[in-house]
Parts: C-alpha cells; sequence; structure tokens
C-alpha cells in the first residue's frame, strides 16, 4: 500500500512517529551514516556527486538542468517525423518531430495523468495535429518550450522549497511563447518547396 492510498490522518500519524524517532535516535542514525561514508565508497560518491550537483545548481541561476538530464530525455523519448506544410504559405514546409502525450509527459518529467489532466481543463494549450492512431501530437519546438519553461519554475520551486504547480503565470507565459510559433514551428524551420 503505497503513501497515497493510506489516509490522511494515518499518514500524519506515520510522520510524528518518524519524526520523533529521528529525535530519540539522531545521534545513533548521524554515527551510523559517517561511519558508512568513512567506509563504503559508492556511498561516498553518491553523497559528494548529490552536493556538487546542489551547489552548481544554487550558483548557476541560468542553467536550469544538468547534461545527463536532457540525454536522459533525448535517449527514452521516441520521436516521430512529420512534415508540415506552413499555414499561411501552402509554398513552404516543415519535418519535425512529433511527441505524443506520453512523450512529452516524459520530457516534461510529469506523469501522463497529470498532463492529461491539464489538457482537460485547458491549463495548457491543446495539440494541433494527430498521427494516424489519431494520438495527439506536440511539435518538438512546442515541447521545448514547456520543458524550459517548467525546468526553470521547478528549479525555482526546489530552491524556495515549495511543491512544483501548473500556476496562472506558468500558464500565461506558456500560452503566450506558444502563440510566437506559426503551426507549432519556429517560422525559420520552414523552407521553401514541397520535396
Amino acid at each position: 500500500m503505497s503513501t497515497e492510498d493510506t489516509p490522511k490522518s494515518s499518514r500524519s500519524n506515520r510522520n510524528s512517529y518518524m519524526q520523533d524517532y529521528y529525535k530519540k535516535n539522531k545521534d545513533h542514525i548521524l554515527n551510523q551514516r559517517s561511519r558508512r561514508y568513512k567506509s563504503d565508497k559508492d556511498f561516498r560518491d553518491r553523497i559528494n556527486l548529490s552536493r556538487r550537483k546542489t551547489r552548481y545548481l544554487n550558483n548557476h541561476d541560468e542553467k536550469v538542468q544538468s547534461v545527463d538530464y536532457l540525454k536522459e530525455i533525448e535517449v527514452n523519448v521516441a520521436k516521430t517525423k512529420m512534415r508540415v506544410i506552413h499555414p499561411t504559405d501552402r509554398t513552404k514546409s516543415a519535418v519535425v518531430n512529433m511527441y505524443t502525450l506520453g512523450d512529452t509527459a516524459l520530457a516534461l518529467g510529469v506523469d501522463k495523468n497529470k498532463l492529461d489532466n491539464w489538457l482537460y481543463r485547458k491549463a495548457l494549450p491543446q495539440p494541433i495535429y494527430r498521427n494516424k492512431s489519431n494520438w495527439r501530437l506536440y511539435t518538438e519546438d512546442q515541447v521545448q518550450i514547456m520543458q524550459q519553461q517548467f525546468l526553470t519554475h521547478k528549479k525555482q520551486a526546489r530552491k524556495n522549497n515549495y511543491t512544483f504547480r501548473l500556476t496562472e503565470d506558468l500558464q500565461k507565459i506558456i500560452k503566450d511563447k506558444f502563440s510566437n510559433l506559426v503551426g507549432g514551428i519556429n517560422e525559420t524551420n520552414y523552407e521553401e518547396g514541397l520535396s
């Protein structure tokens, strides 16, 4: 049974029990951790890597995520290429990567059900493309906009010890940036000719 399935009262009881346990056994827990840090090289490396990442994120506000995170997303997300014709100038087209809702949720680091809920509530712009299976698709430019804004706001929330939420400000920023795209794609990506 996960913590989400348990009633709130039992979760709060567990939390208060764990807090009391830690207060009573704090010295023992810290000594045990110190001994493990001294003797276990893998544990020590994990702790030090975590500290370095935290220091780096705190000292570099303009850097939102690590390179490792971007590599992980590129490996796990399956992209579908699709040719898109310019909405007003039919002589221009662009070949772009398309993302299903599942791939978009993975790229944003949220649960797919949460993304579906946001789309149902119209908190995020609706995808304008569909594949042959009638699955909704976002363009790569749209996913990059959402990913950049989500990472910025997640970092800000983490820095202030808040839980990340899709606030009205974030919704407005994403919708404004989407409105600058032409057919969900940057204007510069369109090329002359339909080959």
